[in-house]
């Protein structure tokens, strides 16, 4: 241990062990709480590379988690602001040898003389330290500290908690442990700024809701099928959802007034019309970006968006030219209409410029 000054000591501390009874090896870990005021100083993320936004002390070297999303940050400390009686499970921190405990029997105190690594809940901690910044409010943070584990058995930990932990309440899946995609949807449903706002079905159904989370979140996925956008984090992608259907609404403002219409009108705002869009996004978005600066060229989209919403070009009408079509089925034939007015109009560009050399 250190012979410097630590950089604080936490109280109230419990202490624990167990050992292998077949090798007689034993192991130390500790229950506590830290203030979230104090937290960001005293943890950070081992990341594989840098997180694009964090609200955390991140570290390269050594490095074996993926990047943290702010997203998930943010819809936590939502949760903590909504759930203020809430119980959240502890934190898992590894000290790396360098938080030491003393006291008489289990209970006493920890000095830590340098950060430790969080193992499990970089999210859960993000959130608690924007509520912090955001709010000033101060919140204890339940934290499960490993004492002296080596950076193999740390990866261990890591490895075999997000491979099997249970018991996380059904409230904080999505937040926690959901797919990137589950999370984009209820963001789009949560954020006021949203072209979905409350219009996306989470648990039970509510007038003027659209589309059913596990809908959304299956589109969602089909959005970003092409190959362009492998690896691509979620901020990122709740950024370009947000921005896409914004400008469709944009496109077909007719269509979108429907969204209040009761009986609705148009199918652009059913389910089938949600796969249709999905769907095009391979032929619309995909080109469009660039993974290489992870940026998408809104001009080119606001151009293919240009030709579909041409007069003439598609009738979202009900009893229009896809009436009877529905969900999946007609999702497919909507899409075929509109590659193929993609496809004519880019092969007349390419006529129209041959012509000119």
């Amino acid at each position: 241990m250190s012979s410097s000054s630590p950089i604080l000591t936490l109280d109230g501390v419990v202490k624990r062990s167990y050992s292998d009874p077949e090798s007689g090896e034993s192991r130390e870990y500790y229950f506590g709480s830290i203030r979230s005021d104090l937290i960001k100083s005293l943890t950070f993320v081992p990341v594989k590379e840098a997180s694009k936004k964090t609200y955390l002390e991140e570290r390269e070297e050594d490095g074996y988690q993926r990047p943290g999303s702010a997203t998930r940050m943010r819809m936590f400390t939502n949760y903590l602001i909504e759930n203020p009686l809430s119980v959240v499970p502890p934190v898992v921190l590894s000290a790396r040898g360098t938080w030491e405990f003393s006291g008489r029997g289990e209970v006493g105190s920890v000095k830590v003389y340098e950060a430790a690594a969080i193992v499990d809940g970089q999210h859960r901690v993000g959130g608690y330290v924007h509520l912090f910044e955001k709010e000033k409010q101060v919140r204890n943070v339940d934290v499960l500290i490993l004492s002296d584990l080596s950076l193999e058995q740390e990866v261990e930990e890591f490895l075999a908690i997000n491979n099997t932990q249970r018991g996380v309440p059904k409230s904080l899946n999505v937040l926690l442990g959901g797919s990137d995609e589950s999370v984009i949807a209820v963001q789009l449903d949560e954020d006021p700024n949203s072209p979905f706002h409350d219009r996306i079905q989470q648990v039970t159904k509510s007038k003027g809701d659209l589309f059913t989370l596990a809908a959304v979140e299956k589109n969602i996925r089909r959005t970003f099928d092409h190959g362009a956008f492998e690896g691509l984090d979620l901020d990122s992608k709740l950024d370009i959802m947000m921005r896409y259907w914004l400008q469709i609404a944009d496109a077909f403002p007719e269509e979108w007034t429907d969204m209040d219409a009761n009986p609705r009108v148009f199918k652009l705002l059913e389910t089938t019309g949600l796969i249709a869009w999905s769907l095009v996004a391979t032929d619309i978005l995909g080109p469009s970006f660039d993974p290489g600066t992870a940026s998408m060229n809104w001009d080119r989209v606001k151009a293919n968006l240009d030709i579909l919403s041409a007069d003439g070009a598609l009738d979202w009408r009900k009893d229009g030219e896809f009436q009877g079509l529905t969900g999946e089925v007609g999702g497919a034939k909507i899409h075929k209409k509109m590659q193929s007015l993609l496809s004519s109009v880019g092969a007349e560009d390419e006529t129209n410029l041959e012509s000119w050399t």
